[in-house]
């Protein structure tokens, strides 16, 4: 299941905003029919950099709420910085994930197929109970709230890294969406 919302669009953003809604269910189908199943999904589209970071920072910080308010205020900070530089990011959530798109970062409709291919990807290979474990694991980690051994950490790095590598391989799927 896929749902789509948009805030803080401008005028400039509508026409990415209508592609991502004609195409998405498209997009959809193209990364299952290659990698099978994916969990519930809510995109939501974002016109505001500074709102996209806010969103994504409170999202992920919700994972791990025990984290300590010296690491969320740090946390806050990167992903704010990050905000120009990133298209976007799936992150999960209690049933499913969420993708969270930054309009500011994407110009044409291609920019859009392809982010859109790579987060659902992601998306994809957050589907399971054991990769959601994984991930929120290495996130208290990262956060300082519980250690995990370092061998763990570093398999759990590579797994990342290959996970990117499909991702950004998968965008070539994009090419069979309208433009």
């Amino acid at each position: 299941m896929l749902t789509i919302s948009a805030e803080h669009i401008k005028p400039s953003h509508r026409r990415l905003v209508t592609h991502t809604r004609t195409i998405a269910p498209q997009a959809e189908q193209l990364v299952r029919g290659r990698f099978g199943a994916l969990p519930p999904i809510h995109l939501g589209l974002f016109g505001d950099a500074d709102r996209w970071a806010e969103t994504t920072a409170q999202a992920q910080l919700t994972l791990v709420p025990e984290t300590a308010n010296s690491i969320q205020y740090q946390h806050q900070q990167d992903v704010w910085k990050s905000r120009r530089k990133r298209a976007g990011i799936t992150i999960l959530a209690p049933a499913g994930v969420a993708i969270l798109i930054n309009l500011r970062k994407l110009r044409t409709p291609r920019d859009i197929n392809e982010t859109l291919v790579h987060e659902l990807t992601h998306g994809h290979q957050l589907d399971s109970t054991q990769a959601r474990e994984q991930h929120t694991a290495y996130l208290r980690h990262c956060w300082n709230v519980a250690a995990l051994p370092h061998r763990e950490f570093k398999k759990y790095e590579r797994l990342v890294s290959r996970h990117e590598t499909e991702a950004r391989n998968a965008e070539a799927l994009a090419s069979q969406l309208p433009t």
